[in-house]
């Protein structure tokens, strides 16, 4: 499973305020059935905070990764490939960690 992979948001009920979801761990790092996620939300339903709340582009659609809603999910649920944003989030993603956990 590559990192920053993003896959249909397996919860259906989620799907509406989220509909995607992206991988943030390293597949090097991840354990045998469980996988680092953050939801992807349409920019135009979220604020902006430019530091945790991260704009990227899908197929020219605008989301936001929510790295504050980090979750570790079966990686049996991710079935439906989409894109994947490792263009977009490689130098962002240390940036928002350190400003999620750190503050800073």
């Amino acid at each position: 499973m590559a990192q920053f992979g993003v896959f249909e948001n397996p919860n259906a009920k989620a799907r509406k305020s989220t509909p995607l979801i992206v991988v943030l761990q390293n597949e090097a790092s991840t354990g045998p059935s469980t996988v680092i996620v953050a939801p992807l939300a349409k920019k135009s339903d979220v604020p902006a905070n430019d530091r945790i709340v991260v704009p990227v582009e899908i197929d020219g659609q605008p989301f936001v990764v929510l790295f504050q809603s980090l979750a570790a999910i079966s990686k049996r649920l991710l079935t439906k490939p989409v894109a994947n944003l490792d263009d977009q989030l490689l130098d962002k993603l240390p940036r928002a960690i350190d400003y999620l956990f750190l503050g800073m």
